[in-house]
C-alpha cells in the first residue's frame, strides 16, 4: 500500500515537472513592456531628466521602492557610454546609454543579477500638438531558459506599473518648471 502511494506521488511529481517544462518551452522567448505619457514640455526639456543619469533619482521609482539601493555612476553620466551600476536589497545590475539624443530620446542596455537577465530599453520622444509623448519600452530575449521565459511572461505586470509611476513623475518634474514650448 505504501509503495502504491509513493508510486502515485512520484508519477504526480514527474507529471507536474514535465508540465512545467513543456509550458516553459511554449512561452515566448522574448518579452516587451511599453508604457507612454503625454508631457506638456519640449523633448529637450524632458531630455534634461532622461539624458543625465544623475537626474534619474528625480523621476524613477527605483529608490523609493528599494531605499537600500546604492547607485554608482561611471565616468560619464550623460551621452552615449554613460553608465551606472546599482546594488540593493532586491536587485543588482548595470545600465549603459547606447543612444542619447535630445530630440529622439535615449536607448540603453541593461542587465540584472550578474547579467542573468539582459534587456534593452528606450525612452523615445514623439512630438504631438503642444506636447511630447514619451514612450518607455523594455525588451529582452530569454532564449531557451525555461525559468527566464516564465519571468519574461510576468514582466509586463511587474515592470509596467513601475514604468507608469516613473512616467508620471517624469511628467511632473518636466512640467514643473517648464518654460520651453513645444514647436508645432
Amino acid at each position: 500500500m505504501m509503495s502504491q502511494i509513493l508510486k502515485r506521488v512520484g508519477i504526480g511529481v514527474g507529471g507536474a515537472t514535465l508540465l512545467v517544462i513543456v509550458v516553459g518551452f511554449l512561452l515566448p522567448s522574448t518579452f516587451e513592456v511599453s508604457k507612454s505619457v503625454i508631457i506638456k514640455a519640449a523633448p529637450e526639456r524632458i531630455h534634461e531628466f532622461t539624458g543625465d543619469l544623475t537626474r534619474w533619482p528625480e523621476w524613477t521609482p527605483w529608490l523609493k521602492d528599494d531605499p537600500n539601493l546604492v547607485v554608482t555612476y561611471g565616468d560619464k553620466t550623460t551621452g552615449v557610454g554613460a553608465s551606472q551600476v546599482w546594488q540593493g536589497g532586491s536587485s543588482e545590475g548595470h545600465l549603459v546609454l547606447t543612444r542619447c539624443d535630445p530630440t529622439w530620446g535615449i536607448a540603453y542596455d541593461m542587465a540584472f543579477d550578474k547579467s542573468t537577465y539582459e534587456s534593452t530599453g528606450s525612452l523615445q520622444y514623439k512630438t504631438v500638438p503642444e506636447s511630447t509623448e514619451v514612450i518607455w519600452t523594455m525588451t529582452g530575449d530569454n532564449g531557451m531558459n525555461i525559468l527566464a521565459r516564465y519571468f519574461g511572461a510576468l514582466m509586463p505586470s511587474m515592470i509596467g506599473p513601475m514604468f507608469e509611476e516613473g512616467l508620471a513623475r517624469l511628467k511632473m518634474v518636466s512640467e514643473r518648471t517648464n518654460s520651453t514650448d513645444v514647436e508645432s
